[in-house]
């Protein structure tokens, strides 16, 4: 996030010319020890709370869908945190490589909280972004079966399922990117031995830098 290429597909092709294709899995090994888990805790978890916290399971209303989806993510994005931190660094090349002697070298130099690094604005991002996608996602596929006479919970074809989860996924985006890019400059600050800085902090210095859409940067390449 540091800049310099101007756009996502030169910055592709410059790292392909410098680095070699190989660059793109650095750090993946731990997203996916990331990815995994917190995928699991969110579907795990989000029908029984949902059937536990709604009036009527069938026909949840936006605010517990909302509600019950912003606390699945929070719990997912808190436990998952050091393992998110350590494939940040990865993937900016800060050395020692691989999972368990990064965790130790940010333990050593910055302590236990280091692994948790930028956790704050990954709450504030996470939990937004995935409230506000599966309630968008959920509210409008109840709405378009009510439209249609069907049940609540009837899954609806693959092209409007694809649909409707375009449009919860740009809500969504629009809502939480700017933290997301937030935390990741935080997090990329370890891998060169600088302060990470507070929120607001960073955010100012990435508009300062690059304006109010600097805070955008990579939301193309992160929709696809």
């Amino acid at each position: 996030l540091s800049g310099g290429y101007g756009s996502w597909l030169v910055t592709l092709r410059a790292l392909v010319a410098q680095e070699g294709v190989g660059t793109f899995w650095r750090g993946n090994t731990a997203n996916v020890l990331k990815v995994a888990p917190a995928k699991g805790v969110k579907f795990a978890l989000f029908e029984t709370a949902v059937a536990a916290v709604a009036r009527d399971a069938k026909r949840p209303t936006t605010l517990e869908t909302l509600t019950v989806s912003c606390c699945v993510a929070g719990v997912s994005a808190a436990l998952t945190h050091p393992l998110d931190t350590v494939k940040t660094l990865l993937a900016a090349g800060a050395q020692p490589p691989g999972i368990v002697p990064q965790m130790r070298r940010i333990v050593s130099e910055r302590g236990p909280a280091g692994l948790l690094v930028g956790l704050g604005p990954a709450l504030v991002s996470n939990v937004p972004f995935v409230g506000v996608s599966w309630a968008t996602f959920n509210e409008g596929k109840r709405r378009l079966n009510e439209a249609r006479g069907l049940d609540p919970l009837h899954k609806p074809s693959v092209p409007v399922l694809l649909g409707l989860s375009c449009l919860a996924t740009a809500a969504a985006e629009a809502v939480a990117y700017p933290l997301y890019v937030i935390k990741t400059n935080q997090q990329s600050s370890l891998a060169v031995g600088q302060s990470t800085g507070g929120v607001l902090q960073v955010g100012r210095r990435i508009v300062a830098a690059r304006g109010m859409l600097g805070l955008y940067s990579g939301v193309g390449i992160a929709g696809l």
